[in-house]
This record gives C-alpha cells, sequence and structure tokens, in this order.
C-alpha cells in the first residue's frame, strides 16, 4: 500500500509537536531554582471594594437594667464604639446567657459618634440566668469585641 504525501506530512507534524513539547518542559526545568526562596513584595494596592475603613471596633460593655439571678424577665444594654468615630458603620452584636440559655443577634449601625447601644430584654424565661455575655463584630470595622458579667443575685 502507497502512504500518501499528505499522511506523510501528518505525521511528521505530529512528532515535531510532541519534540517541541518535550523540548519547552525541558528548558522550564532548566530555569528553575536550585530551592524556593520566598518572593518580594514590594506593594500591594487593593481594589477599592476590598479596601478597610481603617476602623477598629473598641471594648463592649454590658450595663444591667433590671432582674436577678430568680426573675423571670432580665434586660441588659450593650454598648461600644468604633475608632476612629464614623455614623453608619454596620454591628452585629451576638449575645448568650447561661443558666437559663438565652441566646440572639442583632444588626445595628453607629451613630455619628462612631457608637452603638442596643437594649436585650426583657426576656421571658423563667429565671436561672447567670450570665449575660456579647460578641460584637462589624464588617466595616477589624477586630472583635467580647464582653460579659454576672447577673446579680436576688436581694
Amino acid at each position: 500500500m502507497k502512504v500518501g504525501h499528505s499522511q506523510v506530512d501528518t505525521e511528521r507534524r505530529k512528532a515535531l509537536k510532541k519534540l517541541a513539547v518535550g523540548l519547552g518542559a525541558l528548558a522550564g526545568c532548566a530555569v528553575l531554582p536550585e530551592r524556593w526562596v520566598a518572593p518580594i513584595i514590594g506593594n500591594v494596592v487593593l481594589p477599592a471594594h476590598a479596601q478597610t475603613s481603617g476602623r477598629t471596633l473598641a471594648a463592649c460593655t454590658i450595663d444591667w437594667i433590671a432582674g436577678d439571678q430568680t426573675s423571670d424577665n432580665i434586660s441588659f444594654a450593650v454598648y461600644g464604639s468604633v475608632t476612629p468615630p464614623g455614623a453608619g458603620v454596620p454591628i452585629n452584636v451576638a449575645f448568650e446567657t447561661t443558666g437559663w440559655v438565652v441566646t440572639g443577634s442583632f444588626d445595628i449601625v453607629t451613630d455619628a459618634a462612631g457608637e452603638y447601644s442596643l437594649g436585650i430584654g426583657p426576656n421571658h424565661a423563667g429565671g436561672g440566668f447567670l450570665t449575660v455575655g456579647a460578641t460584637v463584630t462589624s464588617s466595616g470595622a477589624s477586630g472583635t469585641a467580647s464582653c460579659s458579667m454576672a447577673v446579680p443575685e436576688p436581694n
């Protein structure tokens, strides 16, 4: 059977492609360093949507409003701030109690002074609260603030 000219060209073309790929891989290996070194980065520029405001959450505080460890209803407030101050910074306050477990999470924003406050309660649970705690986070400020306090004992 006689082999046509175009079939020989096709086979030759395939062989040359394989040879080129093999030589390229070999050349690539020749330029690799003997050991890895950490790259040196001079500057990093973040896109506008990825840049942070430079704000940080300050410590939070819990103020007791009403009730004690035997009360059916307790009330307290969580407050704090961001630095530097700024209005409209999104804040999430997640709280929990021990003893009689009650949890919740609320989204609020800071006022013009960069402060936030959230009143919680009265919580109807039938007494038995021992502590209350809060964890504060923000998508507009770095850090996390946590605070807690013991529920007052009855008088």
